[in-house]
C-alpha cells in the first residue's frame, strides 16, 4: 500500500486530467503503459532467469511485479510529463513577454495580428491601431535616471492594460514606444480608448526626492475602413503618432 499511496493521490488530483488533455487519453495511456512494462520488465527478466525460468515462475514473478512496481513507475511518468508541460508552458510566457513592463513583446503581437489575417494576409475592416510612447523619455531619463524612466513604463503599461478589453493586444514595440491592437473596433470607438488612456495616464506623477514628476504621452489612432495588410495599418498609425508629437506632444491624433 505504500508504493501505491502515491499512485492513488496522483489519479484524485487535476494534473492528470491535465496531461490527458496535452498528450491526448489513449495516446498517454499506451505510452506510460510501454514505459512502465519495460521498466518492470528489467526486473521480472533477471529474477525468473534465477528461479529457473519456467513459464509458471515467471507468471507469478509477472504478476506480483506489476502489481506493486508498475504502478509507481506509472505514476513517476505521469509526474514527469506533467512537470515538462508546466516547463514548457513557464518558458512559452517568458518568451512573448517583455521582462521589464510584463507587456506583450513586439513578437508576440505579430503572432496575435496574425490570426486576424484572412486567407489573403488581410488585416478586415474596423481593426484598429494604437501607437504612443511618452514625451520626451530621453529627457526623463537623462533628467532623474533611467530607474525613474523605467517607473513610467510600467505606469503606463498598468493603466493600459486596466482599460482594454480581453481581446485586445497590448505589446511593447520598443523603448519607450507601444502599440495595441483593437479587434472589431472602428474610428470612434479606438478614439474614445485613446482618450481613456491619455485621461488616466495624465494622473501618473512618478516621485524622486519629493518632487512630482508629470509624465506625458503622445497616442496615434489608425482604423482599417478596408481590408489591408498589416504593416499598412501600423504604419498610419505610425504617422498619426508622428503628427500628434509634431503637433505639440500630449495628444492624440487620428488618421
Amino acid at each position: 500500500m505504500k508504493i501505491l499511496f502515491p499512485l492513488l493521490s496522483f489519479f484524485s488530483s487535476k494534473s492528470l486530467f491535465k496531461t490527458y488533455k496535452v498528450l491526448g487519453f489513449n495516446r498517454t495511456i499506451i505510452l506510460l503503459s510501454l514505459v512502465a512494462f519495460l521498466s518492470v520488465s528489467l526486473v521480472i527478466v533477471p529474477v525468473n532467469m534465477l528461479m529457473g525460468g519456467s513459464i509458471l515462475t515467471g507468471m507469478v514473478i509477472n504478476l506480483i511485479v506489476c502489481t506493486t512496481f508498475m504502478p509507481y513507475h506509472l505514476y513517476q511518468v505521469l509526474k514527469l510529463l506533467i512537470e515538462l508541460d508546466d516547463l514548457r508552458g513557464t518558458l512559452y510566457e517568458k518568451s512573448i513577454r517583455d521582462e521589464l513592463t510584463k507587456a506583450y513583446n513586439r513578437r508576440y503581437f505579430f503572432e496575435a495580428a496574425q490570426m486576424l489575417e484572412n486567407k489573403s494576409a488581410l488585416i478586415s475592416k474596423n481593426t484598429s491601431i494604437l501607437m504612443f510612447d511618452i514625451d520626451d523619455f530621453k529627457m526623463i531619463n537623462d533628467t532623474y535616471g533611467h530607474h525613474i524612466g523605467d517607473q513610467a513604463l510600467k505606469y503606463l503599461t498598468e493603466q493600459f492594460t486596466a482599460i482594454l478589453r480581453s481581446t485586445d493586444v497590448f505589446a511593447r514595440y520598443g523603448g519607450d514606444e507601444f502599440i495595441c491592437l483593437l479587434p472589431h473596433t472602428d474610428k470612434k470607438q479606438a478614439h474614445q480608448i485613446a482618450k481613456r488612456v491619455a485621461k488616466a495616464f495624465s494622473t501618473i506623477k512618478l516621485l524622486e526626492e519629493n518632487k512630482k514628476i508629470p509624465i506625458k504621452a503622445s497616442i496615434g489612432v489608425a482604423v482599417s475602413t478596408i481590408e489591408m495588410k498589416l504593416d499598412e495599418l501600423i504604419a498610419h498609425a505610425d504617422r498619426a503618432l508622428y503628427e500628434a508629437k509634431r503637433q505639440g506632444k500630449n495628444r492624440i491624433h487620428v488618421s
